[in-house]
């Protein structure tokens, strides 16, 4: 088996290694393409376990709010090639400024540039005429100013993620917000984002001008990790354990959480995705050839079902045969084996080939995993005055109230109190 993926100029470590991350970071510095540009090793970590996950997007707050957005659009141009839009909106913007769906060829006239938006403009009152042109949809979106959006714009995004995800082509979003507002957002808007992070401007090296687009974490890389998640297992132990922190979070009498369905399921996937990332695993020889027959044998069947693809492949075919023979436990049509003839629970073997196994989450990938799922979603509880305001505030007075501006001081001190907060329930749960 061999330890690394040769890839055009460079090569990508090996999934399952000991020291995956570091050894990725030090293979994309080592590229020539970036022009000896560093890459920012924690921007590398959440971007990619948002991409595996395909949860939401991700939440980044800045101590420079323009310097961390030109970084961002950089790692996704540049590092994981994907086609980006910069929106920067503010108390000013309406909200088709942030529809998913923009002009792939704007007429004469109109600026190409992927980083410009109406937004951009100096003039807010003039807006472009709508392009004849059909629409394309951006891989990620890069957006400022959403603290200072109006709720009509919190509303139009929140909608357009919901209906993408029901077409299964949402982009990946990353709201750059900046550090001293981060309270300044309704819990149904926060819940669109997977993970969040803080990143120090200082930390950060802008990235040299005129950067190529490059695909250096290329799609079938990530796609190859994301499909590791289904052999990727939470004992029942460890699952009672995650329901215990976040059970301990919603009753803290400190903190108000935000908790949804949603919230529950991205963190359960995030360790996952920490699991895989954090590794190490043992893969067989040949996995990735049989990876991939795996994975076009899936999307020959979903065609099918759709109605796009003309026959089943020659494996769904056997495993719907023996689906019409009843059975129990593992047996042929036994109740063990629906969720794999589901597409649920392949078995290592039909992945990955003779000699594969499944791995499990441990609690340390739960503590990898923890501050960046939920830290978004948790702000300090001020009892009556949002119960006041959840039961008798309109929509937009909810909004509004949540933008409250706290001192710099007191922001950083709330801040403070949340993240000490979330490891003494680590420590003590």
């Amino acid at each position: 088996m061999q330890d690394l993926i040769p890839q055009p100029g460079f090569q990508l470590p090996h999934p399952g290694i000991s020291g995956f991350m570091p050894s990725l970071v030090a293979a994309l510095n080592a590229s020539p393409t970036l022009r000896h540009w560093p890459v920012d090793d924690t921007l590398v970590a959440v971007l990619l376990l948002a991409l595996m996950a395909r949860r939401g997007g991700v939440l980044l707050d800045a101590t420079n709010v323009s310097k961390v957005a030109k970084v961002a659009g950089a790692h996704t141009t540049s590092v994981f090639g994907l086609v980006t839009r910069s929106v920067h909106l503010s108390s000013t913007s309406v909200a088709s400024d942030v529809a998913l769906k923009v002009p792939d060829h704007p007429p004469s006239g109109t600026s190409t540039s992927d980083t410009t938006t109406p937004s951009d403009t100096s003039d807010t009152s003039v807006r472009p005429e709508p392009s004849p042109y059909p629409p394309m949809t951006p891989r990620a979106m890069v957006v400022t100013g959403l603290e200072d959006a109006p709720p009509p714009v919190l509303v139009r995004l929140r909608s357009e993620v919901a209906a993408a995800e029901r077409k299964g082509d949402v982009p990946l979003i990353i709201w750059v917000r900046d550090e001293e507002r981060a309270d300044d957002a309704p819990a149904w808007l926060l819940d669109i984002f997977v993970c969040s992070a803080l990143l120090y401007a200082e930390d950060l090296t802008l990235p040299p001008p005129n950067l190529s687009s490059n695909a250096l974490v290329p799609p079938d890389y990530i796609r190859d990790l994301r499909s590791f998640l289904l052999l990727t297992h939470i004992h029942p132990p460890l699952e009672s354990h995650i329901n215990n922190l976040l059970a301990a979070l919603s009753l803290h009498k400190s903190l108000e959480a935000n908790l949804s369905a949603r919230a529950t399921a991205s963190l359960n996937s995030l360790v996952k995705a920490q699991r895989i990332l954090a590794g190490p695993f043992d893969l067989p020889g040949g996995w990735q050839e049989n990876l991939h027959a795996w994975q076009a044998a899936k999307s020959a069947e979903a065609e099918y079902e759709a109605g796009v693809g003309s026959s089943l492949p020659a494996s769904a075919l056997r495993s719907r045969t023996a689906g019409n023979v009843g059975g129990y436990g593992g047996g042929p049509g036994g109740v063990d084996t629906w969720s794999q003839r589901a597409g649920e629970t392949p078995t290592p073997v039909e992945m990955l080939g003779p000699g594969a196994n499944d791995w499990f989450c441990d609690p340390g990938n739960v503590e990898g995993a923890w501050e960046l799922g939920v830290r978004h979603r948790v702000r300090p509880r001020q009892p009556g005055q949002a119960l006041l305001f959840a039961l008798n505030g309109s929509a937009q007075e909810r909004v509004q109230y949540a933008r409250q501006r706290a001192t710099k001081e007191a922001s950083r001190r709330q801040r403070k109190e949340v993240d000490d907060a979330l490891v003494q329930i680590l420590q003590e749960v």
